[in-house]
C-alpha cells in the first residue's frame, strides 16, 4: 500500500496494502492522529493498485495524487488524484510510464511532482 499525510486536515491518508494472505481490496483509509481513529473512506471507487503504489501531496495545492501499484489483476498504470470533500478518487487522463509498482513520489523544489522509477524520472506539473 501506500500512504501519505496531509496536512490541510491532518490526517493520514492510506490505500490498500497486503497481508500474509496476499493485496487487501483496493480501499482508501484515513488515520486521525489526534483520536487514533481509522476510517474506511466511503468513495465510489479506490485505485486498484493497492500494493507498491507511489503517493505525493502537492503542497502548492494540496491536492493528492496516487501513481501505479499492483493488485490481483496485475499492475496499474493509472495517475490518480484524490479529492477528500467527495470523497473520490479521479483516474486522470495523463500520458504516464507503463504499469508498475514500487515507484517514488517526490516534491521537486520548483514545486512539481515527480515519479522516479529505477534510472528514468519522469516530471509531471500539476
Amino acid at each position: 500500500g501506500c500512504a501519505v499525510w496531509d496536512p490541510d486536515r491532518a490526517r493520514v491518508v492510506a490505500v490498500g496494502g497486503r497481508d500474509l494472505g496476499g493485496p487487501l481490496a483496493p480501499e482508501t483509509v484515513e488515520l486521525d492522529p489526534a483520536t487514533g481513529e481509522w476510517t474506511i473512506v466511503e468513495a465510489p471507487s479506490s485505485p486498484p493498485g493497492s500494493i507498491g503504489c507511489a503517493i505525493a501531496r502537492a503542497s502548492s495545492t494540496g491536492t493528492i495524487y496516487l501513481f501505479g501499484g499492483a493488485g490481483d489483476d496485475g499492475f496499474d498504470g493509472g495517475t490518480y488524484r484524490y479529492d477528500p470533500e467527495a470523497p473520490a478518487w479521479v483516474e486522470l487522463d495523463v500520458a504516464g510510464p507503463s504499469p508498475r509498482h514500487d515507484a517514488v513520489i517526490r516534491e521537486a523544489p520548483a514545486g512539481s511532482l515527480v515519479l522516479k522509477v529505477g534510472n528514468m524520472a519522469f516530471n509531471y506539473y500539476f
